[in-house]
């Protein structure tokens, strides 16, 4: 809207010049239009990014079917040793620190955890804390919660474990599907990719677990499908399979 705003502005200014060059017009009066102009420009670079339509309307089902046209299918997923999320003395970390910025994922190195990248895209009402550069977030609304269709209230602190992080494709899923022989920097670019997260409720999110979409989808039915298509998506980009028990869930789901 702003762009659009922008570019009849800029031609009001073009029509005051020639104005001006004629002898009809005062150079005040462009004065003011150029000024309105660079208000509008600046606005419009300094507006946040709009949030992640995390409970948008569902996909269409075309969409699912084209999908599953470009994912390796599998009859089962064998489990791999090793696993282990948790990076404490002694564990594996086999995905590194939890929401470092330090990786290869998009909005890394941004001075900001993975975490808070999320909840400032896919939360409304974001206020975040001054002294963190806008980063730490405070307080948000995730309206609505893509697994429940509820909204729910985040405050940091008091209510935080009501909104977690998700991994739609869930790493423990995907070290079984073939991420335990990636390099270790492109587990940590996977951990850490927004377009395998989402801000969801807590409990929900623990009841998941690492369950593929055989085994679990959300209660929200206005955003199954939608789920899925996020699954089929990931599963695509990272070229990891899914079951043949996922694909049939898929198609009978959408």
């Amino acid at each position: 809207m702003i762009r659009r705003l922008a570019t009849l502005l800029l031609g009001a200014v073009v029509i005051l010049a020639v104005g001006v060059l004629g002898g009809f017009i005062h150079t005040d009066t462009v004065d003011v239009a150029k000024r309105s102009f660079d208000s509008l420009i600046t606005a419009e670079q300094s507006a946040p990014p709009p949030a992640t339509a995390a409970g948008s309307p569902d996909r269409a089902h075309g969409d699912i079917a084209a999908l599953l046209q470009h994912v390796r299918v599998v009859d089962t997923v064998t489990e791999v040793d090793g696993y282990e999320r948790s990076c404490r003395k002694n564990k594996a970390c086999v995905f590194g620190k939890a929401w470092t910025d330090d990786s290869a994922a998009p909005l890394s190195h941004n001075g900001c955890d993975t975490r808070n990248d999320v909840l400032r895209q896919q939360l409304t009402q974001v206020i975040t804390d001054p002294q963190s550069r806008g980063c730490k977030v405070l307080s948000g609304v995730l309206d609505p919660d893509p697994y429940t269709g509820e909204v729910i209230d985040f405050r940091k602190g008091s209510t935080s474990g009501d909104v977690e992080i998700d991994h739609v494709f869930p790493l423990e899923q995907s070290w079984h599907s073939g991420a335990s022989v990636w390099p270790l920097a492109k587990r940590v670019q996977f951990a850490n990719d927004p377009a395998n997260l989402l801000a969801v409720d807590g409990g929900r999110n623990s009841a998941k677990g690492s369950k593929p979409i055989s085994e679990w989808l959300p209660s929200n039915s206005a955003y199954v499908c939608s789920y899925i298509a996020r699954y089929l998506e990931v599963a695509q980009a990272y070229e990891l399979p899914i079951t043949a028990a996922d694909k049939a869930t898929a198609e009978h789901t959408c």
